[in-house]
């Protein structure tokens, strides 16, 4: 082998490795963060050097410190990139605090936040390089990348049950470029991690025959791979949807910053939204969604009540309740009839600092500036179900689901709401923290995922943006663009075979844990036969 080449291939020293899990870390990170169609091929390649560094990591005997470290600074440096986004929060206004009380706050946001997610990447990296030493993985090499990309999606998955983990930056969002995106149809199949759990392995299958030499094998079966998941998404795309009932539903943009949400006039907030659903209502829209708390003042409730009466249709609308308990962020129903709803959803996953501050006496003792964003003088209580909406059009019922925020990015609730009977799921959000920053994007392209993996359509009302109608193939066909008050009125259909992957989902994250722990099994196995014999 050339020693130029060779030198590429090996990253001997330290500092080459610590730069081959950077550059990983970056190109995946900003192929999720600024999907382009330029940046879901490179996606696909973004993982070789990490997998380079492994092979040498593995080879050099390298301790389970730096092991740690090897795969805490790849999730790190992917991380930094993704949660860039909180630079554009400062000065906090509408917290009210200081500028360096928000400075503080952001650059702990830029640079703290990833190393929660980056713990996990520790622990990968520990495991990753003590499996790829064992005896079986010299003797079977074909089997590390499945083990590597099943580590990963596991890695990624792991991080939906804690509060610090924050799901926020999943590789299939740099799959999502406009239009129809084929090469995530496969997780309205397999899942939500099928398309991570595929990245992942053709990077380490194409770093492993770079490694070892015997191209030709892994070169086509990474190919195969590509070439059969795109296949798969357009054959997913091109099979013809069993409408039963089609309903006109309208999302409503009235935006309101952050500031003037909580101290402009309830009686001004709720005119902008009363004009907007008035015309919504006059180009057709049968069910008109609001965005989260997008009734800040609950005596307005009975005028939004009489507003559903007066234009005879359904509104979706986000407010807080006042519960023994504590207080809810909840969605609400009104019927054409003027009528509430007794059914009321409420937001399951709670934004941590924003609607409830974790270990709040530490925080507020280490760094008062963090348990003050959150603008709330108790915390929130969290729901505990999907809560399905019930209407009628035109004869027909139609099970209307909803999420708020957060929710939408944890596809086990959407999978929930789904399983749960939903015909549609209502998304309904605020975003005007986020402003136009990559964040209002990202956040709208998790809707996206959950359109794919629920084969449902979503209708996504957005305070500031972005409000969207999304097709069961996760396309947008009509949009608000950030920071521009409207609303659209999109004819949704409500399909007869909507399928959820949720079950699917359980089975892959299963295959995956088996694979993880295969080669350690069959290896430890291996060592006791020999000492029985």
């Amino acid at each position: 082998m050339n020693e130029k080449l060779r030198s590429f291939i090996y990253p001997e020293k330290k500092h080459r490795i610590f730069l081959y899990l950077t550059l990983s870390g970056i190109l995946s990170g900003l192929c999720m963060t600024f999907p382009t169609l330029v940046g879901a091929v490179l996606e696909w390649l973004a993982f070789i050097p990490a997998a380079l560094a492994l092979h040498c990591a593995s080879k050099k005997g390298i301790g389970l410190k730096q092991s740690f470290g090897g795969g805490f600074w790849l999730i790190y440096s992917q991380n930094v990139i993704v949660y860039h986004w909180f630079v554009s929060f400062y000065p906090l206004e509408f917290t009210g605090m200081s500028k360096l009380g928000a400075a503080g706050v952001v650059i702990i946001a830029v640079f703290g936040l990833p190393i929660l997610a980056a713990i996990f990447g520790g622990l990968l990296g520990m495991l990753l390089v003590r499996i790829s030493r064992l005896p079986l993985s010299n003797k079977y090499p074909i089997f590390l990348p499945f083990t590597c990309a099943s580590a990963y999606v596991l890695c990624e998955w792991i991080r939906t049950k804690f509060w610090f983990g924050v799901p926020w930056g999943r590789l299939s969002l740099g799959q999502l470029t406009e239009g129809v995106p084929y090469s995530v149809l496969s997780s309205s199949i397999f899942g939500t991690y099928f398309v991570p759990f595929l990245i992942v392995l053709v990077s380490c299958l194409i770093a492993q025959a770079l490694i070892i030499g015997k191209f030709k094998l892994r070169a086509i079966l990474s190919l195969t791979l590509v070439l059969s998941n795109l296949l798969c998404g357009v054959i997913v795309a091109s099979i013809p949807a069993k409408t039963s009932t089609t309903v006109k539903v309208a999302a409503i943009q009235a935006n309101i910053n952050s500031r003037d949400k909580w101290n402009a006039s309830s009686k001004d907030i709720y005119h902008k939204y009363e004009s907007l659903t008035k015309s919504a209502a006059e180009d057709g829209a049968e069910l008109i969604v609001w965005p989260e708390t997008a009734i800040t003042d609950n005596r307005y409730i009975p005028a939004v009540s009489d507003l559903a009466d007066d234009l005879d249709v359904y509104i979706l609308f986000g407010c807080f309740d006042y519960t023994s308990e504590g207080p809810q962020n909840i969605l609400c129903l009104t019927t054409p009839e003027g009528d509430i709803s007794e059914t009321t959803y409420a937001k399951r996953h709670l934004v941590p600092f924003g609607e409830y501050v974790p270990m709040r006496k530490l925080i507020m003792t280490v760094f008062p500036p963090l348990g003050e964003i959150a603008m709330l003088s108790e915390d929130l209580i969290p729901g505990n179900g999907s809560e399905i909406f019930e209407i009628e059009i035109n004869g027909v019922p139609i099970k209307v689901g909803g999420l708020i925020c957060f929710d939408s990015i944890y596809e086990q609730l959407a999978y929930a709401t789904a399983s749960d009977g939903a015909d549609i799921i209502c998304v309904s959000t605020n975003d005007s923290w986020f402003e136009d920053s990559r964040a209002v994007y990202m956040h709208c392209a998790q809707s996206r995922l959950r359109a794919i993996e629920t084969g449902l359509p979503i209708v996504r009302a957005a305070n500031t943006g972005i409000s969207a109608n999304i097709t069961p193939l996760g396309e947008i066909t009509k949009s608000i663009e950030p920071l521009i008050d409207g609303y659209i009125v999109s004819e949704v259909p409500i399909k007869s075979n909507a399928n959820s992957a949720s079950v699917a989902n359980s089975i892959f994250l299963i295959l995956w844990a088996i694979c993880v722990i295969a080669l350690p099994t069959v290896n430890i196995a291996e060592y006791f036969s020999k000492k029985i014999k």
